[in-house]
């Protein structure tokens, strides 16, 4: 599950949206909202990985599902 109020979208993406009255749903899957390098790591190393980069965040988590991501 990705948490949209997580993800730093760039202001392109919201201008390009509203200019093209494109639906979320096709924003993230042509243009992925501008989420770049993700890495995905067990809830064990977390705060270790948050501790070194001021530029890291969390935008989701890993749950048994359909396979498609689901963006709240």
């Amino acid at each position: 599950m990705i948490y949209r109020e997580n993800l730093r979208t760039p202001a392109v993406f919201k201008y390009l949206q509203e200019m093209g009255n494109i639906p979320d749903d096709e924003m993230f899957r042509v243009f992925n909202m501008g989420v770049g390098f993700v890495i995905i790591v067990s809830e064990n190393y977390k705060d270790k990985i948050l501790e070194k980069s001021s530029d890291t965040w969390v935008i989701g988590h890993i749950m048994k599902g359909a396979g498609k991501a689901v963006i709240k």
